[in-house]
């Protein structure tokens, strides 16, 4: 048993005591410069001394990089070898231990010295001679030792004397990217990073001398220079992530242009390109349910409604599928409609189209929807709404083509299209003509399209598996149309 101890606890001495990978610093988020570890211990500590809790080129952080101490250095009244400041008890003794071989070698020089002066005084005299060579030998042996040790305590293992004990190291704040920068955190600070077209060096990161610009969107001039359609930015803190910027230049100053990304571009080889329109968006289909037998089985074992046809949009034939003005005070979207389209008749101009989505397959079951309104057509719909009462927002007003529906309290079933009001990130805002028609007034704006969002320009995916089906209830206020939308009306 005590020889399974001993081999154990020679192979925990053998053991190297920590391991770090080769990461650069600027990339590793255990490294700190010293400007933001001190920010960060200033903001709980108004005593904290510069550097205090900072140690620089310590493993595996090199050059202007160093470990931020969560606790900071202990700091003690009497100073030993002139350091009155550790990190731990384990750099104590190793301060102590260094001091103590530095007067170990100035006490054997000191010895050394008196020695040769009683030799030299000596006069001949045999006894003080061998007195001085044996004071001499003994310094020598005890200098040896002394430095032999820590020789031999390295050769075993460079962790015996370089005692580093197990630290709590403050972590870097690392920002979490998004795909484009307007959706980062306000604040966040940038730099660039890549034109666009080029794929970004991550290396680039470390080279960053500073972060100088945000994402000000009443800055016009610095958007257009600084967060191009497809340009690479890097982020402050962001460990050499980089998002993307999405600043388009319309053709004139009555439109608006938007940036494609990954799922809405025609080109997968360039996916964020400059188009005219204040809105781009795909309409897809996640659910497995699809097509006339998916459908009846969803219905007949599973419940919660028929399926959608793949893809899930049906064709826009009637003009119908409109970016529709939001009002309050109970105002019916159906009621808007009739007024909307006499006010149309009238205008001559022929600008009534503009409002109107225009709807495209792309393959894969997938559908491209785009809108490319004027500001000042945004600005007569907001006026019409304004005439009728408050404004609230806008919303898209779609057309899904539903597969075989069965209603078994009519003894019907059919191929037929629901209307479906949609608002900001593809949220499903209820049947048009059944629950959106009552109850639009009382939707929270934050659900809806803001002028300034038409304005800025909007990507949307929407998932027609997240719309639900309600062929056989017209009923706005039944049970199935509340569990599901009730959210959005608080009941």
């Amino acid at each position: 048993m005590k020889k399974i101890i001993l081999v154990l606890a020679l192979c925990f001495i053998l053991m190297p005591l920590k391991s770090q990978a080769d990461v650069s610093s600027a990339f590793n988020p255990m490294c700190w410069s010293q400007k933001d570890c001190d920010a960060v211990h200033k903001t709980y500590n108004s005593a904290y001394k510069p550097g205090e809790g900072w140690l620089n080129s310590d493993a595996p952080c090199t050059g202007d990089w160093g470990k931020c101490l969560a606790p900071g250095k202990t700091v003690t009244e009497i100073s030993f070898g002139g350091q009155n400041s550790f990190t731990d008890i384990g750099q104590f003794f190793k301060s102590n231990y260094n001091l103590a071989l530095s007067l170990a070698g100035l006490l054997a020089v000191i010895m050394i010295i008196v020695a040769g002066v009683q030799w030299t005084v000596s006069g001949g005299n045999s006894e003080m001679i061998t007195s001085a060579k044996t004071r001499i030998g003994g310094a020598l042996v005890g200098l040896v030792i002394a430095y032999l040790s820590y020789v031999i305590l390295n050769t075993i293992n460079p962790a015996l004397v370089d005692l580093h004990l197990p630290q709590t190291w403050m972590i870097r704040p690392q920002l979490l990217t998004k795909d484009t920068c307007k959706d980062m955190p306000a604040g966040t600070k940038f730099a660039p990073a890549a034109d666009p077209g080029i794929v970004p060096d991550k290396a680039n990161y470390a080279k960053v001398k500073s972060f100088d610009f945000t994402y000000d969107m009443t800055d016009i001039a610095s958007l257009r220079k600084n967060f191009k359609c497809g340009a690479s930015l890097f982020m402050e803190n962001g460990n050499g992530q980089t998002c993307t910027g999405d600043v388009c230049t319309a053709s004139d100053a009555d439109h608006v242009a938007v940036c494609t990304d990954a799922n809405t571009s025609s080109d997968p080889k360039n996916p964020h390109q400059c188009i005219d329109g204040n809105l781009i968006g795909v309409v897809y289909n996640s659910s497995p349910f699809k097509g006339d037998l998916a459908s009846m089985a969803k219905q007949l074992f599973i419940g919660g409604g028929a399926a959608w046809s793949d893809p899930p949009l049906r064709d826009n034939v009637f003009n119908d599928f409109e970016m529709v003005p939001i009002c309050g005070k109970g105002v019916a979207v159906s009621t808007l409609g009739v007024a909307k389209s006499i006010l149309e008749l009238l205008d001559v101009s022929g600008s009534g189209s503009e409002k109107t989505i225009k709807v495209e397959d792309i393959g894969g079951g997938k559908q491209r929807i785009t809108l490319n309104m004027s500001i000042s057509k945004i600005m007569q719909e907001y006026n019409f709404c304004e005439t009728y009462s408050n404004f609230k927002g806008f919303a898209l007003n779609l057309g899904f083509n539903g597969a075989l529906k069965l209603c078994f309290a009519r003894k019907d079933f059919a191929h037929t299209a629901e209307q479906h009001m949609i608002g900001k990130n593809g949220v499903d805002l209820g049947d048009t003509f059944y629950f959106f028609d009552k109850h639009s007034s009382e939707i929270p704006v934050d659900y809806l399209f803001s002028v300034q969002d038409l304005k800025n320009g909007v990507v949307l995916n929407i998932d027609a598996a997240k719309v639900t089906s309600f062929f056989c209830d017209t009923n706005g206020d039944s049970p199935a149309h509340l569990s599901t939308y009730g959210y959005l009306i608080g009941k």
